[in-house]
C-alpha cells in the first residue's frame, strides 16, 4: 500500500486502507476535494513547489498543529502529507533546491525541511536569533534571506536584522544591506528592516523591500 496506507490481510490477498487525501486499490490516486484533507484552521504557512501548492502548521483551538498537505491544481486534489516534526502557529514556508523549508512561527528557532520524493522530514540549520511576529522570508540567488522584524523599545522599533541561509555549507550568516551600492535609507537608523513585517518581493532577478510599519512612542505608523 503506498502513501503511508496500511495492509490489511485477507485470504488470499490483501486490502489497503488509504490515508487521509488518498484513494485507489493501492491507494496510489490522490481525492479529490475542495477544501485541505487535514481540515479547518488558522495561521498556516504555504508556498508552492513543483507547480502544486503546500500548506503547513497553523493553529485551532486546542493548539498548534503540526499538519500538511499538498494540493494539486491540475486535478483540483488535496492530499496529507507526513506530519512536520513539532506543530507550529504562524510558520514560514520557502521552496528551496526542490524541498520545502519551514520556518518557527512565533518565537522559535525550528527549522524543518521536506523532501517531496522521500516524503520525509528532517531538521535543517536552526534560526540564527529568535522569531517574534510577522517575520518573513525569501529565496533570491540560491540562498533564503531572513527578514528578522524589528520590536518595540520604548518609542522606535528596533532591532531588525537580515541573515541568508547557504544551502551547501548549512549555515546562516548576517547579511550587512549596508555595504550594496545604492542601499536606501529608510526605517529608524536607515535600518530597512526596522519597519514590522517588511514583505520582501523577488521579480526580474530582484528582490524588493515592500510595505512595513513603524512605530514611534506605541503608535504604529503606516
Amino acid at each position: 500500500c503506498a502513501n503511508d496506507g496500511v495492509c490489511l490481510d485477507g485470504v488470499n490477498g490483501f486490502t489497503c486502507e488509504c490515508a487521509a487525501g488518498f484513494v485507489g486499490e493501492l491507494c496510489r490516486d490522490l481525492a479529490t476535494g475542495p477544501v485541505p484533507a487535514t481540515g479547518p484552521r488558522t495561521g498556516f504557512g504555504g508556498t508552492s513547489l513543483d507547480n502544486r501548492m503546500y500548506i503547513v502548521g497553523g493553529c485551532d483551538p486546542n493548539g498548534d498543529r503540526a499538519d500538511a498537505e499538498v494540493y494539486d491544481p491540475a486535478i483540483g486534489a488535496w492530499a496529507a502529507i507526513p506530519d512536520m516534526p513539532q506543530g507550529l502557529c504562524y510558520p514560514e514556508a520557502v521552496a528551496y533546491r526542490g524541498r520545502l523549508h519551514v520556518f518557527a512561527g512565533v518565537n522559535g528557532r525550528e527549522h524543518s525541511i521536506y523532501d517531496p520524493t522521500t516524503r520525509e522530514w528532517t531538521d535543517g540549520r536552526r534560526l540564527p536569533v529568535s522569531t517574534r511576529t510577522s517575520q518573513t522570508f525569501a529565496v533570491y540567488g540560491d540562498r533564503i534571506f531572513y527578514f528578522k522584524h524589528a520590536s518595540m523599545n520604548g518609542q522606535w522599533t528596533i532591532g531588525g536584522a537580515i541573515y541568508t541561509y547557504d544551502g551547501d555549507t548549512e549555515t546562516w550568516t548576517e547579511f550587512d544591506f549596508t555595504s550594496l551600492t545604492g542601499a536606501p535609507a529608510g526605517g529608524a537608523y536607515g535600518n530597512p528592516t526596522n519597519n514590522h513585517s517588511v514583505s520582501p518581493v523577488v521579480t526580474s532577478n530582484r528582490m524588493y523591500l515592500t510595505g512595513g510599519a513603524l512605530a514611534h512612542n506605541g503608535i504604529w505608523l503606516a
